[in-house]
C-alpha cells in the first residue's frame, strides 16, 4: 500500500484488461478512474484537476489514441501520459514522444516496469509543477485559497462608475 496514493485515469476499451489493470493499481493503493472511450476520457481529465498520471490505450473505438493524447497535453501539459499498446512500432513510439508521451509500452505490459513508470511520471509532474512555480493547493482548496500562497500575487479591487 502506498503512503501517497497516485491518482490516475486510465483510459482503455478492452474491458477485462482495465478492470484487471485497475484492480492491481488500487491494491497498490492508488486512486484509478476509469474511462472506456477517448471522449469519455477528456471529459474525466477536464474534470479532475488532481489527476497525477494518465494510462492511455492508442486504439480507442472514437479516435485514435495519438490524436487524444495532443489533445491532454494541450489541455494539461504538466500532467504525464504513459502510452500503452498492443500494436506497438517505431514509428508509433517516435510519433508519440513527439506528441509529448512521458513513456511508450507495449502490451502485454510488465506489471512492475508500469508500476515503475507510474510513479516516475508522478514525480516528473511535481518537478513540472515546481519549474513553474505553481505551488501545490491542498485537495478541496478554493481558487482563492490557491492564489493566497502565491507569492505577488495581490488581491485587486476594481472600483468601476
Amino acid at each position: 500500500m502506498s503512503k501517497h496514493p497516485i491518482k490516475i485515469l486510465l483510459i482503455e476499451d478492452d474491458e477485462d484488461f482495465r478492470v484487471s489493470l485497475a484492480v492491481r493499481l488500487r491494491a497498490q493503493g492508488h486512486e484509478v478512474s476509469e474511462a472506456i472511450d477517448s471522449e469519455s476520457g477528456v471529459r474525466a481529465f477536464r474534470s479532475d484537476r488532481d489527476l497525477d498520471v494518465v494510462l492511455l490505450d492508442m486504439r480507442l473505438p472514437d479516435q485514435d489514441g495519438e490524436v487524444t493524447l495532443k489533445e491532454l497535453k494541450q489541455l494539461r501539459p504538466e500532467v504525464p501520459v504513459i502510452v500503452m499498446t498492443a500494436f506497438g512500432s517505431i514509428e508509433t513510439a517516435m510519433a508519440t514522444g513527439s506528441a509529448g508521451a512521458f513513456r511508450y509500452h507495449e502490451k502485454p505490459l510488465d506489471f512492475d516496469v508500469l508500476l515503475e513508470a507510474v510513479k516516475d511520471a508522478r514525480a516528473e509532474k511535481r518537478h513540472a509543477l515546481a519549474r513553474a512555480n505553481v505551488p501545490l493547493a491542498p485537495k478541496g482548496a478554493t481558487r482563492w485559497k490557491r492564489l493566497k500562497g502565491v507569492p505577488n500575487n495581490r488581491p485587486i479591487i476594481m472600483v468601476l462608475g
